[in-house]
């Protein structure tokens, strides 16, 4: 996850109680904030699923959803889609038009 998504997640106040955690991928590149299994955690009940398809454009990506398909969002990667999905529960911190 790129560091501006894990920065809207701390400011919407998504559980980070050691802050934005860095992890180095390759040599010139680094990756952002909460894991896939926090992101999935921080949604305890309300978590429906995860999984991999392909858009109705064509587009590959991942499909997130609260239970009972309330909400739904579609994203480039598990952990994008999973922080894009918890920060729509949370419209009072967060707009879509900000991602």
């Amino acid at each position: 996850m790129i560091f501006e998504m894990a920065k809207q997640l701390r400011d919407a106040g998504f559980p980070m109680p050691n802050g934005i955690t860095v992890r180095r991928v390759s040599d010139n590149t680094y990756d952002y904030g909460p894991t896939l299994s926090e992101l999935i955690a921080a949604f305890g009940s309300d978590f429906g699923q995860l999984r991999r398809e392909t858009s109705p454009l064509g587009v590959e990506g991942w499909r997130a959803s609260i239970s009972n398909n309330r909400m739904t969002v579609f994203g480039t990667s598990p952990e994008d889609v999973l922080a894009l999905l918890w920060l729509s529960l949370h419209p009072s911190t967060f707009s879509a038009e900000e991602a």
